[in-house]
């Protein structure tokens, strides 16, 4: 096993009412959003809606959340967001939405030659490792 090898790691956002939060990845990385969750003292039967915008894209509605009926929802294997987007969240809601996922490694896209310096990556076992990737 590769010592240089990375781990996706944990990317969580919350979304005071009436603000707009942006997030963006890192050079190198992808943001992958999987799950919003009422935060603190929703309002009983309040339903809120989570909007989403990517870059220059259209605002998106990508669920609904309903204290004591829908908590929470899973965005199935997740949105993901690559370096260079920009991602605008908010919500029609009274209370918090917190959005939680992971910070995951672009390594498939990169070519060798361009990112030797980074040391977050090692290539050595490239050829190799098709079939354990996927």
């Amino acid at each position: 096993a590769s010592s240089a090898s990375t781990m996706p790691q944990f990317f969580g956002i919350e979304i005071p009412k009436g603000q707009t939060k942006k997030f963006a990845a890192d050079e190198g990385d992808s943001i992958v959003l999987c799950q919003a969750a009422l935060g603190l003292k929703p309002k009983a039967g309040e339903r809120v809606t989570v909007f989403l915008q990517s870059g220059d894209s259209p605002e998106l509605a990508i669920g609904s959340l309903t204290m004591g009926t829908c908590d929470q929802f899973s965005l199935g294997t997740g949105l993901t967001f690559s370096s260079g987007e920009t991602v605008s969240v908010r919500h029609n809601g009274s209370a918090a939405v917190c959005l939680t996922g992971r910070i995951e490694d672009d390594f498939n896209d990169l070519d060798d030659s361009e990112d030797d310096e980074d040391g977050d990556f090692q290539y050595l076992d490239d050829e190799d490792d098709d079939d354990d990737e996927e």
